[in-house]
């Protein structure tokens, strides 16, 4: 990168010319997650037990409210990350463009053609090759 400042001898404004040379752009093309939280029977019970057992001292013996309730935050937080944990679920990137009705001729169409390569009917293929190339 380097500037270059000339005068300009019409206005009194400086011209800048930057040049960046070696520009590579990265894109990330991640895979679409999604975070599920994994919540049942199991994992509720065990939410409690861990409610049951904490002792919730730091919250009680503390003069400052907001430092109670960050105590007290912070706490329950913990144990609700530890008894539901994060699974991620890979989603599959879904073709806007492709309609109902396009995905039904598809369907359509495959039947048509594995009807007729296991068929040796004349008429059959006729059809067929009338659907396909009209």
């Amino acid at each position: 990168m380097f500037y270059i400042s000339h005068n300009n001898v019409l206005s009194d404004n400086d011209v800048q010319i930057l040049t960046i040379k070696n520009i590579y752009v990265t894109i990330n093309k991640f895979p679409l997650k999604q975070s599920i939280r994994l919540i049942d029977n199991e994992t509720i019970m065990n939410f409690q037990i861990l409610l049951k057992k904490e002792t919730w001292e730091p919250v009680y013996t503390d003069t400052d409210t907001n430092h109670m309730f960050k105590s007290f935050l912070y706490t329950f937080f913990n144990i609700f990350q530890a008894s539901f944990p994060v699974k991620y679920k890979r989603m599959k990137d879904k073709n806007v463009w492709l309609t109902q009705g396009i995905q039904i001729n598809c369907k359509h169409k495959r039947s048509l053609n594995a009807f007729t390569k296991n068929s040796n009917d004349p008429k059959a293929n006729a059809y067929y090759i009338n659907i396909v190339e009209p």
